[in-house]
């Protein structure tokens, strides 16, 4: 079943998701980002271009366990001690909402299990990934430097819940409100108020 949401009552619904187990919670998001570009001002596209993709998370896990589960797989010591974060991003609710340091923003800290196909877009049009010089982060130091082999790295990110058009959790599909266009509500509220046969 879809529910319509605000961006409020998402967040509120991944921290009563998430608050109620001990456990970790798989997640499936659909996602649109302004991807993070090289060169600056000399590249015209910086700013402008959207990426959306589908993104499988896992909400509520423990990212030191995580990447000492990887070095035990892998034959080697569990020694890797998590880092305070170093990007002013705190934790405010369970263990996944963060806020930013004026509190203006909105993040959910996630595990990435798997990324879909990206598409990007420039004034709404598609466009070349090929076109854009992605900026592509360096791997983790401190997960290299504890002996994690490259590619294998346990994948955490801050997403900010404003990025999110749908989420997917338990059953139930989470469609964000203000993240539809005109005639995605006009269905929406169609589909509503059609009676079933």
């Amino acid at each position: 079943m879809t529910k319509y949401v605000t961006q409020a009552e998402l967040v509120e619904a991944v921290k009563n998701t998430v608050g109620a187990t001990t456990g970790s919670t798989i997640v499936y998001a659909d996602t649109e980002t302004v991807p993070k570009l090289a060169g600056g001002k000399s590249n015209p596209y910086v700013g402008a271009v959207k990426r959306s993709v589908g993104i499988k998370f896992i909400l509520g896990f423990d990212y030191e366990n995580s990447v000492n589960n990887k070095l035990a797989k892998e034959g080697k010591e569990k020694t890797f001690e998590a880092q305070g974060r170093t990007n002013g991003l705190k934790f405010v609710d369970h263990r996944c909402i963060l806020v930013n340091a004026d509190e203006t923003e909105t993040y959910f800290w996630a595990k990435v299990e798997k990324g879909g196909e990206c598409s990007y877009f420039f004034k709404g049009k598609p466009i070349d990934k090929a076109l854009l010089n992605i900026y592509v982060a360096p791997p983790s130091k401190t997960q290299a430097a504890a002996g994690i082999e490259k590619g294998n790295e346990v994948v955490a990110r801050s997403y900010k819940f404003s990025s999110i058009l749908a989420l997917r959790m338990n059953g139930e599909e989470y469609r964000v409100v203000e993240r539809m266009s005109q005639d995605e509500k006009e269905r929406a509220v169609e589909a509503a108020f059609t009676p079933v046969n």
